[in-house]
Parts: C-alpha cells; structure tokens; sequence
C-alpha cells in the first residue's frame, strides 16, 4: 500500500514522511513526490523527522507499535501519524497509548489492495482519532482522495472493525470453505474447469487471490484483527 499512496496519491502533494519497509517506496516518493520515505532502517531514521509533519504508517499492524514508540521517543513536536491497517481499534489505542501527549492520530483503511490503477472511483474509510492536529489533517487527506476522484467514508473506528468483520472476514470463510468443499470432492480441478460456469468461473478466481501464498500474512493478520473468530465461532454451521 505504501506504493500505492507514492504513486497514486501523494504525488506532488505537501511534505510527509511515508514509513514502509518496502526499499521502492523510497524510490517512488523520491521521483513521484514531494514526500520523505522511511524505509528498512525507519527505527534509525525516524527521530529526523520534523516538527508538525504528517507520518503515514504502511507498516503492518505489528510495527506500528515501535513506530509510535520511536516517535514518542524522537522529541518531535506537533507529529500527526495515519496508518492503513485494516483493523483501526488496536491501532487507535496503541496510538493513544505510546505516542505521548501532544501527539495526534486518525485511522485510514483503503478499501481496495495496491494493485488498482489509481484512487479514481475508489473507497477509503477515515476513522477519527485524537490530537490537536488530528482534525486539520484529516480533513486535509480527504480533500486529497475527493481531488483525484476517490470517496472517503468517516466512520468510527470500533464500528469500523466491527463492519469489516463481515465485510471481510466473512466473504473470506465463505471463499475458504467453497475451496474446502472442492478439494474434498470427487472431481479435479481440470475437469470441472472444462464444464465451468460464469458464477463458479468467478468464485474460483476469487479463490485464487484468497489463497494464494503472497496473501497468507495479510489475510490471517484480517482474519484475527477484524472479530474474524467470534463471526466463524457464532456462524460455524453456516460456513
């Protein structure tokens, strides 16, 4: 996702410091933008960032934690930190937690993966957060999607997280046991696939990008931040 918003988004836009672990990021906001990129080696570069800079997070949910950390650390003055994770709660309470009076945070959740073509027609969710910069920021990320064609959603970030539950951790467990259900079945897969139909041509291309090995970590990370165990727990004879 850090890709994306070098590329997509941010290009030619107002200073920011956009931390990834992504070594490309850097190439990107360095030709495409006018944003810093922290990449790699962000713990070590992290205490250079200015006062009142805005800090983009597209570092998986378990990073964020030392991030936070090292911003509070850092002695940087009037910081507002965003991140992309796909559940905002945790996120918001560690924010709220480490990085320290006077800092400021708001959640983001593109609805989409970094392989779209650009932000045109495209949904992100805008959770408010905390801060005396929080506000002014936010509103300013969502002139930015509504100025390159995209809609932002605000929504707070427990009904977020509860709303993504179903909205993805559901159509998940339902691509999964479709999955199941064929592999346990008495046909291969070449041979159904010579009868398909449009409707199971589709399911098992969805199948596809749920189980493919690239998307192992992040659909588990969705899986157990988004309520994924208590929906399969209370629908497990639906699955």
């Amino acid at each position: 996702m850090g890709r994306f918003l070098a590329t997509h988004l941010f290009d030619g836009l107002r200073p920011l410091v956009l931390v990834d672990v992504d070594p490309a990021v850097e190439t990107l906001a360095a030709e495409l933008t006018d944003a810093e990129a922290v990449v790699e080696d962000w713990r070590a570069t992290v205490p250079r960032i200015g006062e009142g800079s805005l800090v983009v997070s597209a570092l998986r949910f378990d990073l964020n934690a030392d991030l936070f950390r090292s911003l509070a650390r850092s002695g940087a003055r009037r910081l507002c930190v965003c991140d992309v994770a796909s559940s905002k709660v945790p996120v918001l309470d560690l924010a709220a937690e480490r990085l320290g009076e006077g800092g400021s945070y708001f959640g983001l959740h593109p609805l989409f993966g970094p392989t779209v073509r650009g932000i045109m027609g495209q949904t992100v969710v805008v959770c408010p957060g905390f801060g005396p910069l929080e506000e002014a920021w936010r509103a300013w990320f969502v002139d930015v999607v509504g100025s390159r064609g995209g809609f932002c959603r605000p929504l707070p970030a427990p009904e977020h997280d509860f709303v993504m539950a179903y909205l993805q951790t559901a159509s998940h467990q339902a691509l999964i046991t479709f999955a199941d259900v064929l592999s346990r079945g008495p046909f291969s897969p070449e041979y159904l696939w010579e009868m398909r139909t449009p409707l199971f041509e589709m399911l098992l291309s969805l199948v596809g990008r749920v189980l493919t090995p690239s998307q192992q970590s992040t659909i588990a990370s969705i899986e157990l931040s988004t309520y994924g165990v208590e929906v399969v727990s209370e629908n497990q004879n639906s699955f």
